[in-house]
């Protein structure tokens, strides 16, 4: 929720699920409509790797940025060989998280641009 808020004030518009089932069916039944996703690695029922692994099968050029309290050695480079986009360390900064999504927008635009 606070990430959620913290997505809000930078204006961007957010669809909510605290439920990784639900948030999965949310992106089936409308692929086109989400720009990125993000999410924690460590969740009830669901792990942000496999929702990852599952939104990618669905909208295979989806962005992602997972976050997470829990450092490790190379997380990033190990998340990015799963198609993940980027990495959050949690506490989450407001500037960093605007760059890093920021980052990961213009990417995809690029991509798209560009093929």
């Amino acid at each position: 929720r606070v990430e959620a808020r913290m997505l809000k004030r930078l204006g961007y518009s957010v669809t909510e699920s605290s439920n990784p089932e639900e948030a999965l069916e949310l992106l089936r039944n409308s692929p086109d409509f989400f720009d990125l996703i993000f999410s924690d690695i460590t969740m009830p029922r669901m792990t942000g790797i496999q929702l990852a692994r599952e939104a990618k099968r669905i909208s295979p050029g989806i962005p992602i940025i997972l976050s997470s309290g829990f450092s490790a050695a190379n997380v990033l480079e190990q998340l990015k060989t799963l198609g993940i986009d980027d990495f959050v360390m949690k506490p989450i900064i407001k500037p960093e998280l605007a760059r890093i999504i920021r980052k990961v927008l213009d990417k995809r635009k690029d991509n798209l641009i560009t093929g």
